[in-house]
């Protein structure tokens, strides 16, 4: 019975001490600054791709372009692109002119996803965050996806 008690003790103990919680990260680029969920997916950088991070469930990529600040013709110009894919939908999109926002269903491989897209203008340059997690389970992400996407910052 003291077993069975010392092993609850140690269960509940572990729960509330956050061992086994989301651990994260910092990104930078001059003002520009995201938090995301450390994830064991390599880095595969190119010249617009800045941080690209995930697992098996998730992954998180940031894309810089230079020279591209205005917000509302960026983000028509890639709502053009989504539209033309048949596999993707547009779900949700929210643009003004500092941040637009989208939410896609997207078909890969046979299998859904969602992913969230933010664009925000930063020192002349266009940042776009995309998270794309897999449909089945996506609740389990979805705190870190909102956490992510809300952490983006250009500070001043």
């Amino acid at each position: 019975m003291k077993a069975k008690i010392m092993v609850l003790a140690f269960i509940v103990m572990f729960a509330l001490s956050g061992c086994g919680s989301t651990k994260w990260d910092i990104f930078k680029d001059g003002k520009f600054s995201i938090s995301y969920p450390v994830m064991n997916m390599g880095k595969d950088l190119n010249e617009n791709l800045m941080l690209q991070t995930g697992n098996s469930r998730c992954m998180l990529l940031v894309n810089k372009y230079p020279g591209q600040s205005d917000v509302k013709g960026f983000a028509n110009y890639i709502k053009d692109l989504l539209t033309k894919e048949p596999a993707t939908t547009i779900t949700s999109e929210d643009i003004n002119d500092s941040e637009a926002n989208f939410e896609l269903r997207v078909i890969y491989s046979n299998k859904p996803y969602i992913s969230k897209v933010k664009l925000v203008s930063c020192e002349g340059a266009m940042y776009n965050i995309m998270m794309n997690c897999q449909e089945n389970g996506y609740e389990k992400n979805a705190q870190d996806v909102e956490s992510t996407l809300s952490s983006v910052k250009c500070s001043e």
